[in-house]
């Protein structure tokens, strides 16, 4: 994909949603940030520290702040970005050192296993690997060795986090039908995996079989160690299905693709843009190539550009840079002054796609959660029972939140008065 040249002051963006600080980061995100880049007289430096961590792109910001007049820049922002990403790095190295631990647990009791992010895109597609900063390992399996690669992980030490609790031995199957993965965490050193046996849930990956990512996966060497990952062509597709899943709500997931981009041939997005027809997942593609066009700059392809042009989804755009433009962090733990939020987001999720029984998918799916099953107790053949009382337990847990959180402003209050 062609970039167009970097300009030494920052382009005016018409868009409300576009600030000083957004635009600056996005340039310092860049792979090839330009030297001469101007620092806008009005930065706000606090904002913009903000925005870095929210976005997870300090270590990004550290390397390329070196590139820009320090004159510009307050010695105490200097400092700050050295500091993180002096200690990010190191987070990062343990991040590397437990991937290499989980995969080759796994693999030597027999569960195949590809790293899906983290590692697998910072050492392919990064010049400096460690300025992509990851939180976690993922992992991906097949949904048959789920008892097995537990039973690994949990022997280095790791425990289960969400679901909290883990299921009967009866409920796998259930848990395997209403969710995608499992988070753990290992308390000695903090390090978080997420475990998964599907790529992700309907609205947002293609139906891959684990055996067709297997045989056409791709290997790095990760600390010595070979470790298998994603072709380049699957892993752009997912990556960009995970972003528009999410609404690219962190820059990190853009910067991401910006470097992709710099690594696939035409071929290479031609046979992405095929695929992608195919699954369905076309629309998610050319919506995310038009984000990264507004947001890097970069021009699309000639060869693409009518079709991105054509297929990318206004509504679908329009929520992705407002999504990007918020440091909102974005909870799970709904109450009721979040049912806005949480509609406005199953509306944007119904629009990833266009096929009916992806609609009805996502509808079902929206009913169940997978904390259910530690309430229910209930096998995979009683699915139906967990649709249908998935709303009305959904309803018991926001209340119950609710009356904790009043229960909580009580006791400040009280506390306050005394």
């Amino acid at each position: 994909m062609v970039r167009k040249l970097p300009q030494k002051i920052l382009p005016e963006v018409n868009q409300p949603e576009s600030t000083v600080e957004l635009r600056v980061l996005a340039r310092l995100t860049q792979e090839n940030c330009a030297h001469e880049l101007r620092i806008p007289d009005n930065l706000d430096w606090p904002k913009f520290i903000q925005l870095a961590e929210f976005h997870r792109v300090e270590c990004l910001v550290a390397v390329a702040l070196k590139n820009c007049d320090p004159s510009q820049i307050p010695k105490k922002v200097l400092d700050h970005f050295n500091s993180k990403l002096s200690k990010l790095s190191f987070a990062d190295m343990a991040n590397v050192r437990a991937a290499i631990e989980i995969s080759q647990a796994m693999s030597d009791a027999g569960v195949q296993n590809l790293l899906l992010k983290g590692q697998a895109v910072a050492t392919r597609f990064y010049a400096n690997p460690n300025t992509r900063q990851s939180i976690d390992c993922d992992f991906l399996i097949a949904a048959d060795d789920i008892a097995a690669a537990r039973k690994c992980v949990e022997q280095l030490g790791f425990q289960q986090f969400h679901p909290p609790e883990k299921e009967p031995a009866s409920c796998t199957g259930a848990l395997v039908s209403l969710a995608n993965d499992i988070t753990y965490v290992r308390p000695a050193d903090g390090t978080q995996l997420d475990l998964h046996w599907k790529l992700g849930l309907l609205e947002q990956t293609p139906n891959w079989t684990f055996d067709q990512l297997i045989k056409q996966s791709s290997q790095i060497i990760l600390g010595g160690a070979c470790l298998s990952v994603l072709s380049p062509q699957h892993q752009f597709l997912y990556l960009c299905t995970h972003g528009s899943k999410h609404a690219w709500f962190r820059l990190k997931w853009l910067a991401d693709i910006d470097r992709l981009l710099d690594k696939l041939s035409e071929d290479d997005l031609r046979q992405i843009q095929k695929q992608a027809q195919q699954d369905g997942t076309w629309v998610m593609v050319a919506s995310s190539l038009k984000l990264v066009d507004y947001i890097y700059e970069r021009s699309i392809p000639n060869f693409l550009k009518e079709d991105v042009s054509r297929d990318a989804n206004t509504k679908l755009l329009n929520s992705m840079k407002r999504a990007l433009s918020s440091s909102a962090a974005k909870n799970d733990a709904v109450r009721i002054g979040d049912l806005p939020r949480v509609i406005s987001s199953f509306r944007y999720r119904l629009a990833l796609r266009s096929d009916l029984s992806y609609k009805l998918g996502l509808i079902l799916n929206r009913m169940t959660d997978v904390r259910d099953i530690h309430t229910l107790q209930l096998s995979q053949k009683w699915l139906w029972v967990y649709v249908l009382l998935g709303p009305s337990l959904a309803i018991i847990r926001v209340l119950k939140r609710e009356l904790d959180a009043n229960g909580i402003l009580r006791s400040q209050a009280q506390s306050r008065a005394e």
